[in-house]
């Protein structure tokens, strides 16, 4: 008995080992894939602004969607990674249903046209207002039944609809369409990993068939469930309930992708905004300067957090964007230093925004925490940026007016 004992606690040990070494090398590889994937989209994303011919138009689409879905499906398996280690986190603040809703129906709303797909989002009056959760897993969750409902709907419509639990637990969300279906025999496993209906659909249609069970996951972690009803042929409805309390206050209410983007300047408009970025990739060097020419900045670029805090020194910038992993000095003790010698040498606050791939909540807690102003992640979505860019600038042009 004590040999069986002592069996399977090796066995134990040996299998967090494993899982621990899993971890590590997708967290290495997620960030080998984001720097080349960084440069394609971002570059793409770049090339957009130019003037090009319809074909050229077309070709650059291509690229862009591809990149997208690879994105994707590196996403999908190092969040499935994180929710079987327990990293995953959901957080706990007041969102507006009705803001994340217009959020949808934005982000979607294009690719069902493009599909000639009706496309309907609504918020049942028992549940506007406030409610208290994670917008953003929230989003994840119907991000992913939303793009399966477009994908496998060859006409028809798509229907998302905000209401309230009927026994007042929370929060119903129902995603339908008049798409292809699901077969009977298929449903039972729907949620496992990598499910999908048959070879032919992933052929066809793509995908990892990792979404809906990361759906499951992140519905679980909110005190929730998620169902399905389908017929082949005729549809599915797929309904997320989460145990979400109502808030009444309205402080710390959190938007989502609610800042309009900045336009770029023409050389005609002042002041020029002087950009100081850090970035020890020279891809990510070429992509950042890329994605701020149209801005008509000043650009400063520099190899390591060392040679960013002594450019900060020597110079006067408005705003800092700072990668984080950098020999000599990473983007954490850089943003330490500047931080320090602003307030020893009574000298101006510069906003400093995180570049990078770390994009766990407790990792951006952490950047706020030693002092950087935002946190941007790549590979870098230009608007985002845009607006990042924007947001603490302004703030700091009103603080420093005050």
């Amino acid at each position: 008995l004590r040999g069986a004992m002592a069996e399977l606690v090796k066995a134990r040990d040996d299998a967090n080992t494993a899982n621990v070494l899993k971890s590590h090398f997708l967290a290495n590889m997620s960030h080998e894939i984001r720097t080349p994937l960084n440069g394609v989209l971002a570059m793409a994303d770049v090339m957009a602004m130019d003037k090009l011919s319809d074909i050229q138009r077309e070709r650059l689409s291509v690229i862009r969607e591809s990149g997208a879905v690879l994105l994707g499906v590196l996403n999908d398996v190092l969040d499935l990674s994180k929710i079987e280690a327990g990293r995953l986190e959901v957080q706990d603040r007041p969102f507006d249903i009705a803001q994340l809703a217009q959020s949808i129906r934005e982000t979607f709303a294009p690719q069902a046209r493009a599909k000639g797909l009706a496309f309907e989002v609504a918020v049942a009056p028992e549940a506007q207002g406030l409610w208290r959760g994670d917008a953003d897993r929230l989003r994840q969750i119907l991000g992913n039944l939303i793009s399966n409902a477009l994908k496998f709907t060859l006409e028809g419509a798509v229907a998302v609809r905000f209401a309230s639990a009927e026994d007042g637990s929370g929060l119903r969300i129902d995603v339908a369409d008049t798409g292809i279906g699901i077969s009977a025999e298929i449903l039972p496993r729907l949620f496992d990993k990598f499910v999908q209906a048959d070879s032919s659909t992933t052929r066809r249609f793509g995908g990892s068939g990792l979404g809906l069970a990361i759906c499951r996951e992140l519905a679980t972690m909110m005190s929730g469930s998620i169902k399905v009803q389908s017929r082949e042929g005729r549809g599915s409805t797929f309904t997320v309930l989460v145990a979400l309390p109502r808030e009444e206050t309205l402080t710390d209410v959190h938007y989502i992708d609610d800042v309009d983007p900045i336009t770029p300047q023409s050389p005609a408009e002042p002041p020029r905004l002087r950009i100081l970025a850090a970035d020890d990739n020279p891809t990510n060097q070429k992509v950042v300067a890329a994605v701020l020419a149209p801005l008509n900045a000043e650009v400063t670029l520099v190899d390591d957090g060392a040679a960013c805090v002594e450019a900060w020194r020597n110079g006067d910038f408005d705003v800092v964007l700072m990668d984080i992993h950098m020999p000599v000095m990473d983007g954490v003790e850089a943003a330490r230093s500047i931080r320090a010698a602003e307030h020893a040498e009574m000298r101006r606050r510069t906003p400093i925004i995180a570049v990078t791939a770390n994009a766990l909540a407790h990792q951006v807690e952490e950047y706020l925490s030693v002092g950087m102003d935002g946190h941007v992640a790549k590979p870098i979505e230009v608007s985002k940026l845009y607006d990042a860019i924007e947001g603490v600038v302004a703030n700091t042009r009103i603080s420093h007016a005050a």
